[in-house]
């Protein structure tokens, strides 16, 4: 739990019915984001539950539909996280680790409740300045890639457009137009850009995610338009 997350008073025992249920290995749910003092959405006592097997889940983390890749909300079988520590001094240290723990389950169940509520803050890492020293979350998502390639042909369609919303997630803090930023910008266009085709095709991709993957695609100029809209909008739905 991080430090300034909260979750419902029922957080641990819903993730243990919710795993019983379907007599799964482990159990997800995904994040009820807030910006402020408090979530402001709908509690939804008879939220959707389901199981997915292996290559399911392994499909549904990189979309983070119903759930997705990070290391809270979720309730784990204690010898997998022994078995798969975090990377140390690096920074997305869920996506390093996270496939890998499903990818020892056989059966992952999930919930739909909001039982875990992320602050999102305007001084997070999320929100700072991207160094180069940053982008090992990229480098993880090409280990997945890789993985799936190895252990999981289902999902490496998904571990590639994995890769385009990572890019994605890091566009936001190169838009300021600096000469840093948009040396940053090509780089990472250039490391999208053979997954990016696919991506387009892909029907679990998000409109509004082939939508910033067509401004990556345009250049630098539609690129900040069209994500600072994207954040602003986003920020709009959360207060």
């Amino acid at each position: 739990l991080d430090s300034d997350d909260y979750v419902s008073a029922d957080f641990i025992s819903y993730l243990v019915g919710v795993l019983q249920a379907y007599g799964a290995d482990m159990a997800a749910t995904g994040l009820a984001a807030f910006y402020g003092d408090a979530y402001r959405g709908a509690i939804d006592a008879d939220a959707k539950t389901g199981c997915f097997d292996r290559e399911e889940a392994l499909s549904a983390i990189c979309y983070a539909v119903p759930f997705g890749v990070s290391a809270c909300a979720k309730l784990y079988p204690r010898e997998l996280l022994v078995r798969h520590l975090f990377p140390e001094g690096r920074v997305h240290e869920d996506l390093a680790t996270t496939y890998q723990i499903i990818g020892e389950c056989s059966r992952i169940a999930y919930g739909q409740k909001p039982v875990y509520f992320y602050y999102q803050r305007s001084d997070s890492l999320m929100h700072e300045p991207l160094k180069k020293s940053h982008l090992s979350g990229l480098m993880f998502a090409r280990e997945q890639l890789k993985y799936m390639e190895e252990n999981c042909p289902s999902a490496v369609l998904a571990a590639k457009a994995r890769i385009v919303i990572k890019v994605m997630e890091y566009m936001p803090r190169i838009i300021g137009g600096s000469k840093e930023e948009r040396e940053m910008f090509h780089y990472l266009k250039a490391e999208t850009l053979p997954y990016i085709k696919s991506s387009l095709h892909d029907s679990k991709m998000r409109k509004s995610q082939k939508l910033r993957c067509r401004a990556i695609l345009l250049g630098y100029l539609p690129t900040c338009l069209v994500f600072r809209l994207h954040t602003w909008l986003k920020q709009k739905a959360l207060r």
